[in-house]
This record gives C-alpha cells, sequence and structure tokens, in this order.
C-alpha cells in the first residue's frame, strides 16, 4: 500500500511538473519541450512523405494508362488526311481522276491508298482516306468499310459483327430491348457514346441511320474495344 501510494505522489508530481513548464508556442500550437517539438515535425514529416508517394503513384498510373490512347491519337491524326466530299465539289463532278488517288469504283467507294511524301518532303507514308457522303452509304456494310478505314478498325471484323447483330439491315429492332440499328445499340449507351463522340451535334443524328449507327459503333470500338458487343462473340468471333 505505501509503495502505491509513493509511485502515485511521483507521478503526479511529475506530471505537475511537466505540464507547469515554460511551453513554446509556434504558429499557434504549443509544446512543453523541444522532443515534443521534433514527435510533431516527424509526423508531419512522415504525413507529407505518405501523401506525395500517393499522389506520385496516382499520376504515375494515369500518364501510363493514357499513353496507349495518346499514341493511338497521335497515329490517326498524323498518319490520316480525312478529304470530304459533297455532290456538287469540283472533283466529283470532274471527269479526269484526281492524280495519286485510284479511281472510284462502281459502287462509289474510294480505296486508301499510300502517300510516300508530304509537302515538307518527308519521306513517310501516310493514307489519304475519302470520307464520303452519307448518300454514298446506303447500308450498313458500305459504312463499315468507309469508317473501318478512318478508325483503323479491321473491316473483316466489322462485317462480321454487323451480320450477327442485325444481318444488315439498318432498322431492324430486337423485339426484346430497345436494341436498334446496324450494331443494334440500346438507347442508354447510344446516348452515352453519342454524347461522348459528337457533343452537341449527337441531336441530330439517327440510330438508323446506318452511316451514324455504323461509326459510332467503330469508333466506341476504336477507344474501348468491342466488349459492349460481347453477347453475341460467340458468332462473330469464329
Amino acid at each position: 500500500m505505501r509503495i502505491a501510494q509513493n509511485w502515485g505522489r511521483k507521478l503526479k508530481e511529475r506530471v505537475s511538473e511537466y505540464m507547469t513548464r515554460p511551453r513554446m508556442v509556434i504558429r499557434a500550437r504549443s509544446f512543453y519541450s523541444r522532443a515534443d517539438l521534433r514527435l510533431y515535425m516527424r509526423k508531419r514529416i512522415a504525413l507529407a512523405v505518405f501523401v506525395a508517394v500517393v499522389d506520385l503513384y496516382v499520376w504515375s498510373t494515369v500518364i501510363i494508362q493514357s499513353i496507349p490512347m495518346v499514341e493511338h491519337a497521335m497515329a490517326s491524326e498524323s498518319h490520316v488526311i480525312i478529304r470530304e466530299d459533297s455532290q456538287g465539289d469540283e472533283r466529283s463532278s470532274s471527269t479526269e481522276p484526281t492524280p495519286g488517288l485510284p479511281e472510284e469504283s462502281n459502287d462509289g467507294t474510294v480505296p486508301a491508298v499510300p502517300h510516300t511524301e508530304s509537302e515538307e518532303g518527308l519521306d513517310h507514308a501516310e493514307l489519304v482516306v475519302t470520307r464520303l457522303s452519307e448518300e454514298s452509304i446506303h447500308d450498313c456494310h458500305s459504312a463499315a468499310t468507309v469508317y473501318g478505314t478512318v478508325y483503323s478498325v479491321d473491316e473483316n471484323l466489322l462485317h462480321k459483327m454487323i451480320n450477327a447483330e442485325s444481318g444488315n439491315k439498318p432498322r431492324v429492332e430486337n423485339g426484346h430491348s430497345t436494341a436498334t440499328g446496324c450494331f443494334q445499340f440500346v438507347i442508354g449507351t447510344w446516348r452515352l457514346y453519342g454524347k461522348r463522340h459528337w457533343g452537341d451535334e449527337f441531336y441530330s443524328k439517327n440510330i438508323y441511320n446506318p452511316a451514324h449507327n455504323v461509326e459510332l459503333a467503330v469508333w466506341a470500338i476504336s477507344q474501348y474495344g468491342t466488349g459492349d458487343w460481347n453477347a453475341s462473340k460467340h458468332i462473330w468471333n469464329r
């Protein structure tokens, strides 16, 4: 009992002595001793290092994941030249073929051809692609031929997916869902990808139009892969 009383008295004296020491005030924080200040600074430094490591990990992950998309965008921009055609322009009304480009075939399509010299004289290959007007696209397959070249997606794969999804029928509808058109977009996916790809122009697009339906599908495949069409993958992936 006496030992406990002595121990309690000594502890009380030490606490009282500790609490009555002159305090250091630094930025509205008070410290009873330099040991307290050192402990506080160690905690702040450890917290700062932890936050810096987390930020570094997050940003490095974002950068690494964005590299393939940036490379794809740069490659598409630097190696593909899109030339818009209309029914009334000089090239389409002229009977002479454009130098360096193949003549149009009977179905109105123009294949992509390599162009080995740019305007600056650089010796590198480019693709010169002519994007046909919507009047030239009469079904899902002709649209796939055009936009497969524009977005660098395998044309054969697109034809297989179209056959599996809609059978090349631009206005076909699924009786059990809202799936519609060449690539059987459900309304939610059509709105999500459409606004993401076209922005405000989305409201002028028609899901039954094979050019609009196929363009959005090919763009989505080039950006996100074929995951949205996995339900029919057992058919078109043969």
